[in-house]
Parts: C-alpha cells; sequence; structure tokens
C-alpha cells in the first residue's frame, strides 16, 4: 500500500495571509471592546444620577418615569442611524456617531432647561443605540462562529466595566458636593479617543465585499420581512419589544430605586451596584458557554425566564424593618444582572 502523502505545508502567502488576519481580528475587538466601554459609561449616566437630577428640576418618582419614556424615543433615531450603517458602512457610521456623543453629552450638561435636557438626551440616546448596534454586527462579522459568543460576551462585559466606572464616581460627586452635570463633562472628554479610533478600526470585511458586488445599494429597510427572513425577524422583533418593557425600565430604576425608595446613601448603593453588579459579570462567560453549548435559542430563554425572579425581589422588597436592606438589594440585582448578562450574550 501506499503511504499517505505528507500534508503540505502552507506557503509564505498563505502565512501572512492567516497573520494579517489575526492582527487585524485583533485589532478589531480592542477597538470595539473600547468603544463599548465608553458607550456604557455615557449610558449608565441618567440612570445613576436620577435622584439628584430629580431634585434639581424638581421631579419626582413619576416624573423620572415619564423623563425615560420620553428618551425612549430615541430608539427611532437609532432605528435610522442603523438603517445608514448598513447603508454607509460600519465605520464610518460608528466613528460619526462616537463623535456627536460628545456633542451631546455637552449640550445636556449645560442644558438648565427641561425639555432642551430631555431633548439632548433623546438625541445622546439615538447615536448610543445606533453606534452599540454597530459595534454588535462588527464583532459578529469579524470573529469566526466558534469564538462568535466569546466575542459577543467580551463586548457585554466592556459595556459593563464603563457602567461601573459610573457607579463608581457618583458617591464621590455627592461626597464633594460636585454636580451630576459634571459627569457628562466627563463623558464629552471621549471625544479623546476618536483619532485613536479612526486610525484602529478598519472596515468590515463582508461590508466592503457587499458594497463592491452593490447588495447594500439595493438593499431595503424592509427586505427583513422578505419570505426567507419573515418568521424569524417577526419573532425576534416581537421578543425584543418584550424584553425591552420588561427590562428597560427595571434596569433604569434599579439605583434611583435603592436611593430614593429604600434610602441608601449615594456611598451604600454605588457599593452595591459595583459589587454586585461585578460578581455578575460572570453572566457574560456563563452565557458564552451556555450559547455554545445549548444553543442561542434555549440560553435566552432560560435567562429570560429567571431574570424575572430577580427583578421581582429587588423591586418588591426588602421587607419593612428589614435588618439588612443592602444585602437584600445585593441578592436581587446580582441574581438579575447574571440573568440580563448571560441572555445578552445569546
Amino acid at each position: 500500500m501506499n503511504d499517505p502523502a505528507p500534508p503540505t505545508a502552507p506557503n509564505h502567502e498563505q502565512l501572512d495571509a492567516a497573520i494579517e488576519s489575526a492582527r487585524r481580528e485583533r485589532v478589531t475587538v480592542i477597538a470595539l471592546v473600547a468603544m463599548l466601554f465608553y458607550q456604557g459609561f455615557a449610558a449608565s449616566i441618567i440612570s445613576v444620577a436620577a435622584p439628584w437630577i430629580g431634585t434639581s428640576f424638581n421631579l419626582d418618582g413619576a416624573a423620572i418615569a415619564r423623563l425615560f419614556a420620553w428618551i425612549s424615543l430615541s430608539a427611532l433615531g437609532a432605528l435610522a442611524l442603523s438603517r445608514m450603517i448598513d447603508r454607509h458602512g460600519r465605520r464610518r457610521m460608528i466613528l460619526w456617531c462616537v463623535a456627536a456623543m460628545p456633542v451631546c453629552s455637552i449640550a445636556t450638561a449645560l442644558s438648565t432647561n427641561f425639555v432642551a435636557f430631555t431633548a439632548f438626551q433623546i438625541a445622546l440616546y439615538a447615536v448610543l443605540g445606533a453606534a452599540g448596534a454597530g459595534c454588535i454586527v462588527m464583532l459578529s462579522e469579524e470573529l469566526p462562529i466558534a469564538r462568535r459568543a466569546r466575542g459577543q460576551s467580551f463586548g457585554g462585559l466592556a459595556g459593563a466595566v464603563g457602567a461601573g466606572f459610573c457607579v463608581f464616581l457618583m458617591p464621590i460627586f455627592v461626597a464633594y458636593g460636585w454636580s451630576w452635570r459634571w459627569m457628562f463633562v466627563i463623558s464629552a472628554a471621549g471625544i479623546a479617543m476618536l483619532p485613536a479610533m479612526a486610525r484602529l478600526l478598519p472596515e468590515s470585511e463582508r461590508w466592503e465585499l457587499s458594497e463592491s458586488a452593490g447588495f447594500t445599494a439595493r438593499s431595503h429597510f424592509y427586505d427583513v420581512f422578505q419570505p426567507l427572513y419573515r418568521k424569524r425577524s417577526i419573532t425576534m422583533i416581537v421578543c425584543a419589544l418584550a424584553v425591552a418593557i420588561s427590562t428597560t425600565a427595571a434596569n433604569a430604576f434599579g439605583y434611583y430605586h435603592a436611593v430614593s425608595v429604600v434610602g441608601l446613601s449615594a456611598a451604600a448603593a454605588s457599593t452595591m451596584t459595583i459589587v454586585a453588579g461585578g460578581l455578575g459579570l460572570v453572566g457574560f462567560p456563563l452565557g458564552a458557554w451556555a450559547a455554545e453549548r445549548f444553543g442561542r435559542v434555549p440560553t435566552t430563554v432560560g435567562f429570560g425566564i429567571f431574570i424575572t425572579a430577580g427583578h421581582l425581589w429587588f423591586f418588591w422588597g426588602p421587607p419593612a424593618h428589614f435588618a439588612w436592606p443592602l444585602m437584600w438589594l445585593a441578592g436581587g440585582f446580582f441574581w438579575f444582572n447574571v440573568c440580563d448578562n448571560g441572555g445578552t450574550v445569546a
């Protein structure tokens, strides 16, 4: 019998191409993770500073809820900008959104009129939503499927750490009597990272191939409802709406509930958020593992069911005269953060 032929050694061109592909993937992930950290910080300011924003504008809990409801209109702007990301390119539109974030942050910091404040927050969340969606799409397009869930977990982790940095700063501001408006000034300082991001972030190769073939010019918003995609698209849109209804208010009101309802100090609420939320970051690798082991849909459904228990525990407690309210809230906060992070990855 003839011996099997030895494997062919890769030539220099193949090695160079593999090295360049690995370098491109690494640089892209680093740039996107840095952007998601920045977005996590900017997006969390209004939730963390809600008790003091309410004081500045004479808002009670119901008025704060209405403020968040108005800000939810940013989803329409994010939808339009996301469409432009498909049409005009991931890199270009993400960088434009990142450039717009400091402008909206400074305008928010300078707004003494509540209507103007709300309008600039709607604009800020529109560009935040579009940039976040673009970063997640680029992670999916650049990473091979075997590492895609892990890459998404890195992105989610970066956003959570950015939000944690905001939570860390808030009690310092309160202790020194600094206005919450300076938090938006710090957010505006993110403009300094734009030149480095413009240098590091390449355009998505998958988008470039679609653009060169003319697919992007012929695409339409309603293409997701074509027969090939319709059933899955409608199902995912309905589920996304249900998730937004059930989790957005819970996530936004966590800090406000701890400070204004339960009566924790800013330092105690931040400690609870950082420690319990930090431990809850285990949800990202757990979600990545479950998504690869059991599939995306079972992982999303499972975490989506269990997150409800954490929300009920957190917002329906602690009981009156409970000796350790901080521990009660920390337990619920940890639980629904694990589930939220795990489901987000899937």
